[in-house]
């Protein structure tokens, strides 16, 4: 049995809520898997899932650089209050379409939490444990699916040489998030 323990949320931004800022955090300097979420019904919902093998902090600057240069879909912050994603801005949309929709990227932003787990593991276990936990938001479908803005991943538990028992510790509550994962 694997245990990873996410800690926030964070706020990628500072914002008018108290919550912790990411960069803020000396863990977060390390490997490990993150989780984006938004508040719908006082539920995190998973926006997204990402690992990385050499600092959740860098990770999120890159991702940070993404989002300001246009190069990241973006929402309707109010729509995304109600519970859906509805995108105002592609990067194939053009600068046009992103400088007019600039406030619902900032928005969106100070509105984002972010959980990380930092993991010291091996490189392909951090690979794998990032895979499971997009193809479980996958399989369950419905909004769990809709809410999850990565692209569709194949986990097949057959392709490794042996099962995993993941263990998962937050300090709040995830939607769709179980407490086990068998991968």
């Amino acid at each position: 049995m694997l245990e990873i323990n996410f800690s926030g949320p964070y706020a990628l931004l500072p914002n008018s809520d108290d919550v912790p800022l990411l960069l803020a955090d000396s863990a977060v300097w390390a490997p490990g898997i993150y989780l984006w979420t938004f508040l719908y019904n006082q539920a995190h919902r998973v926006n997204f899932a990402g690992v990385c093998d050499h600092s959740l902090a860098g990770r999120h600057n890159e991702h940070l650089a993404d989002f300001l240069a246009g190069r990241r879909t973006f929402y309707d912050p109010g729509d995304l209050e109600a519970g859906t994603l509805t995108p105002v801005y592609r990067p194939e949309n053009g600068s046009d379409r992103f400088v007019a929709e600039y406030p619902a990227l900032m928005s969106q932003l100070c509105a984002m939490r972010v959980f990380a787990a930092p993991f010291d593991g091996p490189e392909p276990l951090l690979e794998r444990l990032g895979v499971g936990i997009i193809a479980h938001f996958q399989q369950l479908g419905g909004r769990a699916v809709d809410w999850l803005d990565n692209d569709p991943v194949s986990y097949d538990p057959s392709n490794y040489d042996e099962r995993l028992t993941l263990r998962i510790g937050r300090p709040a509550f995830i939607a769709s998030l179980p407490d086990e994962m068998h991968l």
